[in-house]
């Protein structure tokens, strides 16, 4: 179900990508965790903001999704897909916030 919905990668291939491209990079969780702690440049935009309509993305660049587990990831991406974005520029983090190392 993720792959219909983005292309999900693995922590280093997600680190590479975020640090090589000008892309927008979204943590989904809620402003507490994100508070503690986030990926550098990440713009937090909880889930539930994604399914009232108001994320605010930009559809000609790509988008690097994470959240806690994968799940809330591929709902979001769900909802873009809906909203007209490509799935070739939705980027998931597979395992969630916890699997990435480039904090």
């Amino acid at each position: 179900m993720a792959k219909s919905r983005g292309i999900v990668l693995k922590g280093d291939e997600f680190y590479q990508k975020t640090t090589g491209k000008h892309g927008q990079l979204v943590d989904l969780r809620d402003s507490a965790p994100y508070k503690r702690s986030h990926m550098r440049g990440a713009r937090n935009i909880p889930t539930l903001n994604f399914t009232q309509g108001k994320s605010g993305l930009r559809k000609d660049r790509d988008i690097f999704l994470y959240d806690d587990s994968i799940r809330g990831a591929i709902r979001v991406a769900g909802i873009l897909k809906k909203q007209g974005f490509s799935k070739s520029k939705i980027f998931i983090l597979r395992g969630g916030y916890r699997q990435y190392k480039g904090r």
